[in-house]
């Protein structure tokens, strides 16, 4: 080529190279620029699998866009895109992990081209899924009574989206239970809470709850020890750790008021209340003076037997006005000015609490009342036989007016019984005597030794059992203690319902479930079940049904109680003769375990005042094949029918509960007395055989 050709062509090129190569973003031209910017991904970031590659282009002048191309690493990355908004979908797992640069380079109408900043990103596309452990935290005790139980899960790589939700809880343990996540991005602690009884607790990690910056998600969980025991100490062990008081007790000494001088008499407006709840005392005193509550809950507490929950007083008081009686149903119902109203704190731990009156000249008297722990699932509910409380109760006993469901102690005019015995009682009553009702008699004992054996333990009435037996399936075991024998129909279906939702029963007594009777509320108050109704005579009852206030053992309702208990009752010993000896039958069965007791062998004084046998001419409990078992054979004089054999039985319910009846009031004098001989160490191993059955174990 000559120099002039040569020359021309590089003019040549020069000139086209300056009309087609790209111009900087912000070049000026005669008609005006384009200004581009890569919006998305950000300089900077780390990308993966698929995302969008955004642009902007702002037109200065006149100059419009015809399309934006998308370059990557100086390449065309897919197709010029000639529509606003500009972008392009780019697959990252096409390149390679690293740093790459993107641009954007807008065309004109004119077919300028302007090109963007170039955008630096990091590519990094993980096909791995993530991997999770799962076990107990470093330091979390195993067994463990505290709340909340901590786990640490470990990823392989660091994830987001683990929340507690991605948790999952199973194990034994009672209650509802959640789990909390904290830390991160790699290792996490996971705090469950929410146990409500004892039992393990387990955590794992189901597959993909959490991914990681590439959305790969993570596998299910693995573990070399995931599981943890909770083993809470009972409110009732916790409880009999404070200090106790003998103050409660009005026995031997003291100088209990009684139903004529009426001295200090009073009663609660409920006879359970759950804890935080209030209740209100009704008290009279005779003539007016000053006088002091003290609330003492029962239990063990060091062998004091009690504890002082709260002082209340000097207060002044007033003498009530006489109770009246109603002339067709001898029905006694006080209409007393409220005294105090005592504000149950939530700290209190539930339990039979009495409260203890004085007025000033020392006289005494016994208001008895439940604490209630609804919200609280126990291994025992404990139930008060308030009932049969009242149905004895003949306040005022003063020989005129006092009127019970009994001939034995009432007095006064005829009522529609044809005699002077009610057909209905109130508890808006003092009890009569030392106001107690009948706890001192049988219930006080079983409740010291379940309390001093450590078992974890809650308590309510029998009218709680009729108001709402659904309580009764928050515990393992349902307890019937001593002398029980007035049930309402609710209270009778709730129980055998119960049995059938495999809630064990324990009816460490006699006489159970004798009587029907129906609960009304209070003429004066209009309070609900404040009245118990006990026609006991069919011909005189204006309610004919299923809830007739007769025998339930009558062919009219036609429930004997031995198809519940495994026995039923069939006499007495009179209170001021000698219990008989419990005489043992088919002692290899697991009730006897470790007793050393054999066929024949005799356990002095358990068998009074009331007794249970096992009868032909009643059908037996449902029970599962070769469960039912009579336990003793135990010989008796009743003074009205003669020689007569009490029994103790045992079975298991379908549902897989086990039944005891133990065929005496007396049985829980053979668990703790008062130094009198009865208690009995081979009656406490046979409860304790029992009760272990249950799914109750003492704690340390």
């Amino acid at each position: 080529m000559n120099n002039g050709i040569a020359r021309v062509a590089v003019l040549l090129a020069m000139v086209g190279w300056s009309l087609i190569a790209p111009q900087p973003a912000q070049a000026q031209l005669g008609t005006g620029s384009l200004m581009v910017t890569v919006t998305s991904p950000a300089s900077g970031s780390t990308v993966s699998g698929t995302v969008p590659v955004t642009a902007s282009v702002t037109s200065v002048g006149a100059l419009t866009v015809a399309g934006v191309q998308f370059k990557l690493d100086g390449n065309n990355l897919g197709a010029e895109d000639t529509t606003a908004p500009y972008s392009v979908p780019w697959d990252t797992t096409t390149a390679s992990n690293g740093s790459h640069t993107l641009t954007a380079v807008a065309r004109d109408s004119l077919g300028m081209l302007w090109t963007s900043d170039p955008v630096t990103v990091r590519v990094f596309n993980d096909a791995t899924q993530t991997s999770v452990t799962i076990n107990q935290a470093a330091g979390q005790a195993d067994p463990t009574s505290s709340s909340p139980i901590n786990f640490t899960a470990v990823f392989s790589k660091p994830v987001s989206g683990f929340t507690g939700a991605g948790v999952t809880l199973s194990g034994t343990a009672g209650g509802t239970k959640t789990a909390t996540v904290s830390g991160g991005p790699s290792t996490y602690n996971v705090a469950v809470s929410g146990m409500s009884s004892s039992g393990t607790v387990l955590a794992s990690i189901p597959a993909g709850v959490a991914s990681d910056a590439a959305g790969n998600l993570n596998t299910a969980s693995t573990s070399t020890d995931n599981s943890v025991t909770f083993a809470p100490v009972s409110p009732t062990v916790l409880e009999n750790q404070q200090p106790g008081s003998r103050n409660w007790s009005m026995f031997p000494v003291g100088k209990p008021a009684d139903d004529v001088g009426k001295q200090i008499k009073g009663y609660a407006s409920a006879t359970s209340v759950n804890k935080g709840e209030s209740i209100t005392f009704y008290v009279t005193v005779n003539p007016a003076q000053q006088y002091t509550m003290d609330v003492y809950r029962m239990g063990w507490y060091q062998g004091l037997l009690g504890r002082l929950m709260q002082s209340v007083g000097p207060l002044q008081g007033v003498a009530q006005p006489a109770c009246p009686v109603d002339s067709v149903t001898g029905l006694i119902e006080c209409d007393w000015t409220a005294s105090y109203t005592l504000a149950v704190p939530t700290s209190w731990t539930s339990g039979v609490f009495v409260v203890m009156l004085t007025n000033a000249q020392g006289y005494q008297n016994y208001i008895t009342f439940v604490v209630r722990d609804d919200a609280r699932v126990a291994d025992i509910m404990f139930q008060q036989a308030v009932a049969t409380y009242q149905a004895y109760n003949n306040y005022p006993d003063d020989n005129a007016t006092g009127k019970s469901l009994y001939d034995f102690n009432s007095y006064g005019a005829n009522t529609v019984t044809g005699t002077p015995r009610a057909a209905k009682v109130s508890w808006n009553r003092p009890y009569t005597q030392r106001g107690a009702g009948q706890f001192f008699s049988w219930e006080v004992y079983f409740i010291r030794w379940l309390e001093q054996s450590g078992y974890d333990v809650k308590y309510s009435t029998d009218v709680d059992t009729h108001e709402n037996s659904a309580r009764l399936l928050n515990s393992k075991a349902f307890l019937s203690i001593g002398h029980n024998e007035y049930w309402s129909k609710p209270m009778y279906d709730g129980v055998q319902q119960a049995r059938d939702a495999g809630i064990h029963l324990g009816f460490f007594g006699a006489d159970p479930v004798f009587w029907q009777v129906r609960f009304e509320p209070s003429p004066l108050s209009g309070a609900a079940d404040r009245v118990v109704v006990g026609y006991k005579d069919r011909t005189i009852d204006p309610v004919q049904g299923p809830t007739t206030t007769i025998l339930w053992r009558d062919p009219f309702l036609n429930r004997p109680e031995q198809q519940l208990i495994g026995v039923q009752f069939s006499g007495q010993i009179p209170v001021n003769a000698p219990n008989a000896p419990y005489v043992v039958k088919n002692s290899s069965s697991w009730v006897y375990e470790g007793t050393g007791l054999h066929d024949g062998d005799r356990i002095p004084l358990m068998v009074g005042y009331e007794m249970d046998s096992s009868m032909s001419g009643f059908p037996l409990p449902t029970s599962v094949a070769g469960t039912y078992q009579v336990l003793s054979e135990s010989p008796y004089l009743d003074p009205y029918n003669g020689p007569m054999i009490a029994n103790s039985s045992v079975y298991q319910a379908p549902s897989g509960a086990w039944v005891f009846g133990a065929g005496t009031t007396s049985w829980s004098w053979g668990l703790s007395d008062d130094g009198d001989g009865y208690m009995n160490p081979q009656i406490q191993r046979i409860t304790a055989n029992l009760l272990k059955r249950f799914g109750a174990s003492p704690q340390p």
